[in-house]
């Protein structure tokens, strides 16, 4: 085992030759906005009916699509087209805003990240539970009393799957993005599939990557001399004479931290729906409206009182509404099924 010490420079690491296509970042999008979200979508339909519905998730890709064009506009500072690269959406905000918006920004988008992890750990433990109960059913039949096992070791087994996550920088996994639009799209297929036969025979109706590079740029830059937090170690693979393995022990500590953190947590409230439902309200208005409008507003230099900053502010005002309700019903609704359940048990 050979041992090399590699400091750690934001600059160079900004001078890294950007190598994400419209194809990879297409599949990293659709990856994280369809996602998990998905498998609530019907129970989320069924709450509202099939008129609301439908009209409230088409308001809402509006919206979404409309600022997301706004945000789209800041990636370059202080010019749209000639402008320096902000390679992060917290340096936009950096870049057009306060430092108090710098900080909510940070604290909005880290929160909501580490939610989503919670969130996949959960979906992770009750899609294998579902796995299980089907082949369960299927061997014992509808009646057998050993079909509903506990999601706390599915859990831990994913948990430790994640611990594997010494992966490489986002843009060079955009395989695992691609993996997961393809079988996001399947299994919405199977369930519109579902459903359809189900009504026609009753006639009736990285994400963990950004937040592991935050950790680890802030802990070398508090320590930038520190030998062994910037220290990188280089493996010998067995039975192989040129091949190494790099082990930084800054990055396994601090993942597997955040990894064991994250599935005790998703262990402590397996309630798929309602934290899916928390962790998208929390997250919406500040990261899809808020700053996006903000930003906005001040490339732009609208004027306080003008027709047009006073439409947008409407827009995140409503929005705003929105997703304080949404957060109070998934609170709520957290809080039911916390009466109603055990820890360390998932709740579909």
């Amino acid at each position: 085992m050979e041992r090399r010490t590699v400091v750690y420079d934001a600059e160079a690491s900004d001078d890294q030759e950007r190598q994400g296509t419209v194809w990879t970042a297409t599949s990293h999008i659709v990856a994280a906005v369809v996602g998990s979200g998905v498998l609530a979508l019907a129970w989320t339909v069924a709450q509202l009916g099939w008129v609301v519905g439908p009209l409230v998730l088409l308001g809402f890709s509006c919206v979404t699509y409309y600022t997301s064009a706004l945000l789209a506009d800041c990636y370059r500072y202080p010019d749209p087209v000639d402008g320096a690269v902000n390679k992060e959406y917290i340096d936009a905000v950096r870049c057009y805003l306060d430092r108090k918006n710098v900080i909510l920004c940070g604290c909005a988008q880290y929160v909501n990240l580490w939610g989503t992890l919670v969130g996949y750990t959960i979906t992770a433990s009750t899609s294998m539970i579902a796995v299980r109960r089907v082949n369960c059913f299927h061997r014992w039949g509808y009646g057998a009393s050993d079909c509903n096992p506990s999601g706390s070791t599915y859990m831990v087994v994913f948990g430790l799957f994640q611990l594997l996550s010494q992966l490489p920088s986002l843009h060079n996994i955009a395989w695992l993005s691609v993996v997961a639009v393809a079988t996001s799209f399947g299994y919405s297929f199977i369930s519109l599939g579902l459903c359809a036969a189900k009504w026609a025979s009753h006639g009736g109706a990285v994400f963990a990557q950004p937040i592991f590079a935050r950790l680890e740029s802030c802990v070398a830059c508090r320590w930038p001399d520190a030998k062994l937090i910037n220290a990188t170690y280089y493996v010998r693979v067995p039975w192989s004479s040129t091949a190494t393995v790099a082990v930084a022990p800054l990055k396994l500590v601090l993942r597997t931290i955040l990894i064991m953190f994250t599935t005790l947590v998703a262990m402590l409230l397996p309630f798929f729906n309602a934290v899916l439902g928390l962790i998208g309200a929390l997250g919406f208005w500040p990261l899809s409206v808020y700053f996006p409008v903000s930003m906005h507003v001040a490339r732009l230099k609208i004027r306080r009182g003008e027709m047009r900053w006073w439409l947008l502010q409407a827009m995140s005002f409503v929005c705003l509404l929105i997703s304080i309700a949404a957060s109070i019903g998934s609170v709520q609704d957290i809080v039911h099924n916390l009466k109603a359940a055990a820890p360390f048990k998932t709740v579909n």
